[in-house]
């Protein structure tokens, strides 16, 4: 089923699941309301994963566009919310490193693109010549220095019996 948290799940098919997974989705502008609706189609077990710290995205990357870095909520903002609903949810951690090469600059500058959405033509240039500057070469192609390994946290819970 293709939706979007603001959709009506039932009117899509949704339905109630053993299980409801949220992988890296959590980014909305109410997230209680997005935890009740995962919540809710979930008979006996909800997992998330969302971003500890600056997640995936690279703090130095955005700030070179010119833009002022926010990430979201952190994981930990995640746990205490859960904790207010009342819900006792396990945490671990699961680790990503990432070690992209590029053909070229443009190619660099399509690959995080995403993390400046929406970039004006100003925007852009800034951002390519912060890349032209800022990214190594080596064997033969070029990547971002110092790529550090980006951390998830997965929570979930047990439903209480009905």
């Amino acid at each position: 089923v293709k939706g979007r948290w603001e959709d009506d799940w039932d009117g899509l098919g949704v339905g109630v699941h053993d299980v409801a997974i949220a992988s890296r989705s959590l980014l909305v502008p109410d997230l209680r309301d997005a935890i009740l609706k995962l919540d809710a189609h979930a008979r006996k077990r909800v997992y998330i994963s969302t971003i500890v710290g600056d997640g995936p995205h690279d703090r130095e990357i955005v700030q070179a566009a010119g833009r002022n870095f926010h990430p979201g909520a952190d994981y930990i903002y995640v746990v205490n919310l859960l904790y207010r609903m009342g819900i006792r949810a396990g945490v671990t951690f699961t680790i990503q490193q990432e070690d992209k090469s590029f053909a070229d600059v443009s190619e660099a500058l399509d690959s995080v693109r995403w993390m400046v959405e929406g970039m004006t033509p100003e925007e852009e240039g800034m951002l390519r010549e912060f890349l032209t500057g800022y990214l190594v070469s080596e064997g033969g192609s070029w990547k971002l220095p110092d790529r550090r390994p980006v951390r998830w946290a997965v929570l979930w819970w047990e439903k209480e019996p009905a």
